[in-house]
């Protein structure tokens, strides 16, 4: 990774929410700056906490070609995120659902986070 692309992305952590794992994270630019090529008709989904919390992640994603962005509104935790992510998955891949569809499916069915409410959401 250049150094340019190492601003833009690194490890993160949560301490104020008592956290003591370290995670890999990226920021918008890094997708913007650091990236080759396109992500032509990709489906992109984001199983970590608050990908979209604001649109940024996803128009990042958008502009270089993905069909679609899917994340979470907010804090989610682990166990929710990976069950919900699984029965997600299984309707776009095995279903062939549209992101919009499966995303509504997906929260009807599971609903959302129980600790921190996070919904999955689908951009655009």
């Amino acid at each position: 990774m250049g150094e340019a692309a190492r601003s833009l992305g690194g490890v993160v952590s949560y301490p104020e929410r008592g956290i003591d794992r370290r995670y890999f994270g990226l920021n918008p630019e890094f997708i913007e700056y650091a990236t080759e090529g396109r992500f032509k008709k990709t489906i992109v989904v984001l199983m970590g906490c608050g990908g979209l919390h604001s649109d940024s992640m996803a128009k990042a994603f958008v502009e270089k070609g993905a069909a679609a962005f899917i994340g979470w509104d907010n804090a989610v935790t682990a166990a929710h995120t990976d069950t919900t992510t699984t029965a997600l998955l299984e309707r776009l891949i095995k279903n062939r659902a549209e992101a919009v569809d499966a995303v509504a499916e997906t929260m009807a069915e599971i609903g959302p986070d129980p600790a921190f409410g996070a919904r999955l959401v689908a951009y655009p």
